[in-house]
């Protein structure tokens, strides 16, 4: 059984709400524990989130710059595709091949926007590009919702991450 923390400016910390368990839908034990995240938390996580969207070192970022971690983060995901589909599994009842599949598409959804930023800054007669109205990062993260869900903001937050490319 694992104690499971929450993400909020880049740090891992024990949410401030309520206690919860998660549990396996085949035989109802435990996955984990954690404390829920509070509307403090959030209100926390929110300003994060907007202080690094404004941070000019983020804002500024070239588009193959951003390609490169977006790279990064699909080989991390990748290279824990098995461990990744486990988690989800456990947590949601899918079945493994399933739960695979999900893990797979948040990569690859990683590696379709790196390649949407390489080809936005090699365009011909393009400006260049800068990410100013790029969307704030979901910051706050396991508050007791499903791994899938975490997939489907992962996938979001390549998008945020690539930035809403204007020249």
């Amino acid at each position: 059984m694992d104690d499971l923390k929450i993400f909020i400016g880049g740090q891992w910390r024990h949410g401030s709400g309520s206690p919860m368990q998660s549990h396996f839908p085949a035989d109802g034990s435990i996955n984990a524990t954690l404390n829920a995240a509070s509307l403090d938390d959030l209100q926390e996580a929110i300003e994060a989130g907007e202080r690094a969207w404004r941070d000019p070192a983020w804002r500024g970022c070239l588009p193959h710059v951003r390609a490169k971690i977006l790279h990064k983060v699909a080989d991390l995901i990748e290279s824990r595709v098995d461990e990744l589909a486990q988690i989800q599994s456990r947590d949601n009842g899918k079945p493994l091949a399933e739960a695979r599949g999900l893990v797979m598409s948040a990569a690859g959804t990683a590696r379709y926007f790196a390649a949407a930023c390489e080809l936005l800054e090699g365009a011909p007669n393009a400006a260049p590009a800068r990410f100013a109205d790029a969307e704030p990062l979901r910051a706050a993260r396991r508050g007791g919702r499903h791994h899938a869900v975490e997939l489907a903001d992962c996938q979001r937050d390549a998008e945020g991450r690539a930035g809403h490319c204007r020249g």
